[in-house]
């Protein structure tokens, strides 16, 4: 029996994959449907939204969670975690609060979920951290009587561990270029996995962009008779104005809506915002009701830790956890977007396997000088490490010859130094990773 949270956690540690089995592919997927259905099947007990894609999908999840929970009873799941485990597992309690599960509660679903997973490591079918995080957290959702749980996909689509989902909504926010070593090379391949989240009969809301990828995706929606509606061409966002505080925009989709606010700086954040809107629309068939009001008042107050957060001012300390090209591609926009022609001090950190080439070039524009950092981790995919600061250095001077550079091995002594060096009106910019800002975010509390 365990006991304590602490215990739960170390407990789910040990199903946390060898770098050999950190991918399992069609494996994952049936170790998924047999947990699930051990536990009931409880993912069958309540509507679902599923949101996948390269970027913005746990924003969008979180908005719309939001937007729903003004009258509802909604679950929310989303992966990774910045600082604690209970992130992941979220529900809104007398609507319009959203709170993380408790210890108490994980505890609970750890020592339920425990007897299902020891039968299965019989059968040689050990589930992996993740999939008994997602099961638990379908558990949760069902034990709480959601009315419906907005789910984010963990990686890709296809054989993700939450694909065992029958959604009445899939979002699929964009595809660009990432975790290619098991999503696939292009966005082509990247999107036909992506796709694979679309479901018979259901409506999907999405932002793709690019010909091609907005043919795979239609190809699908027409295969399985759903209806797709696209960023841009169903539905549409005008951005306003910009600031540090957040965003102004216009909607237009079943309904307008005039000079929107949300506390998230960004076009990215916006667009965003946009799809989760079109998704509670769309809920309307199903007996859920989001109106402007709710919308608007929802807007004002959602908070997404990690995003463009400016966790501090005097001087501005903003933590981004961007991770790949197309993400800091929106951050620099941002930033450009709020303090057009002025530049940060960037503490960095880069996850191995991504393409940092290109990250730090997109980077370097906003750059005055940059303190490169880095990590090694445990996660749900194992020991997870960053370039190291060497590596890094190497790359950026291939682009730069002359930015000033500091190695700072530790992550928290890169930032306070950082800090400590800074005037009142610098801005300190820490990203490249969102394992980064889990890391150094605590500091700030």
């Amino acid at each position: 029996m365990i006991k304590t949270y602490e215990e739960a956690v170390k407990y789910l540690e040990k199903f946390i994959p060898t770098a050999d089995k950190r991918h399992p592919g069609e494996l994952g997927i049936v170790r998924m449907r047999l947990l699930a259905a051990l536990l009931d099947n409880p993912q069958n007990k309540f509507k679902t939204i599923h949101v996948a894609g390269t970027s913005g999908k746990g924003s969008t999840a979180t908005i719309l969670a939001n937007i729903l929970a003004r009258k509802y009873r909604v679950g929310l799941h989303t992966s990774p975690h910045l600082e604690r485990l209970n992130e992941r597992i979220a529900i809104s309690d007398n609507r319009k609060i959203f709170r993380e599960v408790t210890n108490k509660e994980f505890v609970e679903l750890t020592n339920e979920i425990k007897p299902k997973i020891e039968k299965m490591e019989k059968d040689l079918l050990a589930p992996s951290y993740f999939e008994i995080v997602t099961a638990s957290a379908f558990n949760f959702f069902m034990k709480e009587r959601v009315d419906v749980a907005v789910i984010e996909a963990g990686l890709g689509g296809k054989v993700d561990a939450t694909n065992i989902i029958n959604p009445v909504i899939s979002i699929i926010t964009n595809i660009g270029l990432d975790h290619t070593d098991v999503l696939g090379e292009t966005v082509e391949e990247i999107a036909k996995d992506k796709a694979k989240i679309i479901k018979k009969g259901i409506t999907l809301v999405t932002g793709v962009r690019q010909t091609r990828v907005v043919n795979i995706v239609k190809a699908e929606s027409r295969k399985l008779r759903a209806k797709s509606l696209f960023l841009n061409k169903d539905f549409s966002v005008n951005i306003r104005k910009i600031t540090e505080k957040g965003t102004y925009f216009d909607y237009a989709g079943e309904k307008n809506y005039k000079n929107l606010f949300i506390p998230l700086p960004g076009k990215h954040q916006a667009e965003n915002a946009t799809l989760a809107i079109r998704a509670a629309e769309v809920m309307g068939k199903y007996g859920f009701e989001a109106d402007e009001n709710s919308i608007r008042r929802t807007l004002k107050t959602v908070t997404i830790p990690g995003r463009m957060e400016i966790i501090r001012e005097k001087p501005y300390v903003i933590l981004d956890g961007a991770h790949n090209p197309d993400k800091i591609r929106a951050l620099v926009n941002a930033f450009n977007d709020i303090w057009a022609n002025r530049k940060a001090t960037v503490v960095l950190a880069i996850k191995e396997g991504k393409n940092a080439f290109e990250m730090i070039y997109n980077l370097l524009p906003i750059s005055q000088k940059i303190i490169i950092t880095q990590y090694k981790i445990m996660t749900e995919q194992g020991e997870i490490t960053s370039y190291n600061t060497g590596i890094i250095e190497e790359k950026i001077r291939k682009i730069n010859k002359k930015i000033p550079i500091i190695s700072i091995t530790d992550t928290e002594k890169a930032v306070k130094s950082a800090i400590k060096k800074a005037e009142r009106r610098d801005i300190i910019l820490i990203t490249g990773s969102l394992y980064l800002v889990g890391l150094v975010r605590p500091i700030f509390k």
